[in-house]
Order: structure tokens, then sequence, then C-alpha cells
């Protein structure tokens, strides 16, 4: 197969088609018939313009800033807050593991 240039116009638009979804990012790539890193790209790209003029893109993910715990034995090494809601960890999570958790929660928002 040849590979396909798409314009920024239409990568806005599939982004913002994707985050309507509800499908995974890898599963609305294969729909749509492009490559799953080209589409994370485009994706991480258009959200860091957005998020840059102080917008959080609807049904995006807004991050805060993470501090530092206490070196307490008993605290959590990580805390992660969504809304009311705070998951606390001995170890840290992975980065995807993080991903498909804010990923569900967002769309459990949309629901």
């Amino acid at each position: 197969m040849g590979q396909r240039r798409l314009g920024r116009r239409r990568w806005k638009s599939l982004v913002a088609g994707f985050e309507q979804s509800g499908l995974s990012q890898a599963e609305y790539a294969r729909r749509k018939g492009v490559n799953v890193n080209t589409f994370r790209q485009w994706l991480y790209r258009l959200r860091d313009e957005v998020d840059g003029q102080g917008d959080v893109p609807e049904g995006g993910v807004e991050f805060i800033e993470v501090c530092g715990v206490s070196s307490q034995r008993d605290a959590a090494a990580v805390r992660i807050r969504l809304g009311a809601m705070t998951l606390e960890f001995d170890e840290p999570p992975s980065p995807q593991w993080v991903v498909g958790l804010l990923e569900e929660t967002s769309r459990l928002d949309r629901c």
C-alpha cells in the first residue's frame, strides 16, 4: 500500500472525531485507515496547541502538577486525583496504564 499524506485540516477533523468516538486511539485509527503512531503524533500535537492556549479540548484530559510525597513509610508513592476520587499506589503504575485510565475516565464522563 502506498503512503498518503493528510493535511492539517484533515488531521484536525480526525482528532475531533476521535474525541467524540469513545474508541481507543488504536481502534479509531484502524477504522479510519491511518497509521496509529502518526495519528497519536497529530493527536498530541493538536492537544498541546489547544492546551497552550489554556483550554482543554472537549472530552480531553487536563493534566495537573504532580508534587512530591512525604518520605513517611506509610505514605503512598503516587496519588492520582480524578475529580472527587483519589487513587493511591505504593509503586507507580506504568504510563500506559495511566493513559488507559484517563481514556476510560473521559469516556465515562461522556455517558
